[in-house]
């Protein structure tokens, strides 16, 4: 069998090289050419003075000399490069066919090799020991054979009682929890290691407190364990208190809820009364103006003839009044039912109504083609309607009134325009209260509840309402649902 030398040379570690008579390089393997920080082929043919400089030569000489006179030797020196502060032994071997054969290895390199482990293992230590988890290593078993000091604050145990071998980690599990370590156990003979879990740990002085732990197994057999060990306790009673917050926010909320159901079979009840209580009388008060009216008539001058007629206008404006505010009560009990309304053909059919109404007016409406609105059909005709009979009613005093439905974009608000007598932007925030009026009733006729209507529709969409306008130049309400 034939054996590569080459090969052979550069797998060992030591730094071997090859002068001839002339003190010039015929060779040098791998970790001498990485030494020196040349290449094969840049080293060979150069002289030794010209690679380890004058000062080691001067030391090396008598050496190589002996060596090329067929006498081996060895000596230590410190070499002035990228090495520096290192001690190299280089042996010197005469050469059976001339020569001489050099040998450097490191001296020191094994106790560098101690110093380092000593180092790592000190940096571990320093690790485990200042960690702000836990950390074990115990048998599986239950015995803890180490652990960190994280871990002992925690259980609130100290050192010597870990010493004295007084820590068990199955002894300090409550006995509901050491189902789930048997459970990561089992799982961590077949993967190695366990997923993290949850358990408690009662502590020195009889406390419990909440851990997430997970562990490896260690050792030929696997029965030994490093587990690491994060504190929740925090964590779970800040989840207990939101637990308990939830509860009482859920039991307020029923609370609330039971005052609003109450509150609203009062508001049925007061709407029972006025729609009974309140509108009989004021239908006897317009029966007998009717009927004074009918029977006298002709022995009333025409004052008296007024006041009945204003007496019997009166009592039919609170009746209308009264039925507004009966449909703005209902709307708070009224389900909504979703559905896509074809809202320009609902507000066609409105136009036709409005048209029929005014027939001695030239409304001029204008109404965007293929608007669909999601919302309860029901409704959304009591918001179309309202808005665009407001529309109508204030554009009475314009010679050419003009009203537009329509969206401002693909998703945006609708609106309805109108370029009727518009209002003052600062009294806006009467616009949705009841009863609030920005004109006088002997302008424009109207309950005042109108647009509260349209507003509590709005809302109870989950949308909103607003209105631009300019006295004198119309106005414009727009509304998302």
């Amino acid at each position: 069998m034939k054996i590569d030398l080459d090969l052979l040379s550069d797998a060992i570690p030591h730094q071997v090289a090859i002068l001839d008579a002339d003190r010039r390089f015929t060779y040098a393997n791998a970790a001498y050419c990485m030494r020196i920080g040349l290449s094969p082929e840049q080293l060979v043919g150069k002289t030794l003075p010209e690679v380890v400089g004058q000062n080691a030569y001067a030391k090396f000489d008598p050496w190589v000399e002996q060596c090329l006179r067929g006498e081996a030797g060895c000596i230590e020196h410190t070499f002035p490069n990228r090495f520096e502060g290192r001690a190299w032994r280089t042996s010197f071997i005469p050469n059976s066919g001339g020569g001489c054969i050099m040998v450097s290895d490191d001296p020191g390199e094994q106790n560098g090799q101690a110093v380092r482990a000593q180092r790592t293992e000190e940096r571990l230590q320093a690790f485990v020991d200042f960690a702000p988890i836990g950390m074990i290593f115990s048998h599986l078993d239950g015995r803890v054979l180490e652990a960190n000091q994280a871990f002992l604050d925690l259980v609130e145990y100290d050192r010597v009682d870990l010493e004295r071998g007084e820590i068990h980690w199955d002894k300090i599990t409550p006995p509901e929890y050491l189902h789930f370590d048997f459970e990561a156990i089992a799982e961590a003979k077949d993967s190695g290691f366990s997923h993290t879990y949850e358990k408690e740990y009662i502590t020195k002085s009889g406390n419990r407190v909440h851990v997430l732990i997970g562990f490896i197994l260690v050792g030929p057999t696997r029965d030994e364990a490093v587990a690491f060990i994060v504190d929740i306790t925090a964590q779970k009673h800040a989840e207990e208190e939101v637990r308990r917050l939830n509860a009482e926010l859920e039991e307020r909320v029923a609370q609330r809820t039971r005052e609003f159901e109450a509150a609203n079979k009062e508001l049925e009840a007061f709407c029972y009364s006025v729609s009974h209580d309140l509108r009989a009388p004021l239908r006897s008060i317009d029966g007998f103006a009717f009927a004074l009216f009918q029977d006298y008539e002709n022995k009333l001058d025409s004052e008296g003839v007024d006041f009945i007629g204003r007496i019997r206008a009166s009592a039919k404006r609170m009746d209308e009044l009264i039925s507004a505010l009966l449909s703005l009560s209902r709307l708070t009990r009224v389900e909504l039912e979703r559905e896509d309304v074809n809202a320009t053909e609902l507000a066609q059919t409105i136009a036709s109504d409005l048209r029929q109404q005014f027939p001695d007016r030239s409304l001029g409406i204008a109404i965007q083609p293929g608007l669909t609105i999601h919302a309860d059909r029901r409704m959304l005709r009591v918001v179309l309607d309202n808005l665009m009979r407001n529309a109508v009613k204030f554009t009475a005093k314009v010679r050419t009134p003009q009203i537009e439905i329509g969206q401002t974009e693909a998703s945006g608000p609708f609106f309805v325009r109108d370029n009727g007598v518009g209002f003052n932007m600062e009294e806006s925030d009467k616009l949705f209260q009841p009863f609030e009026r920005l004109h006088s009733p002997r302008e424009f006729s109207g309950s005042g509840i109108g647009l509260a209507t349209v507003q509590r529709i709005v809302r109870k969409h989950g949308g909103n309402i607003w209105a631009e306008a300019e006295t004198g130049k119309g106005a414009t309400f727009y509304f998302t649902l």
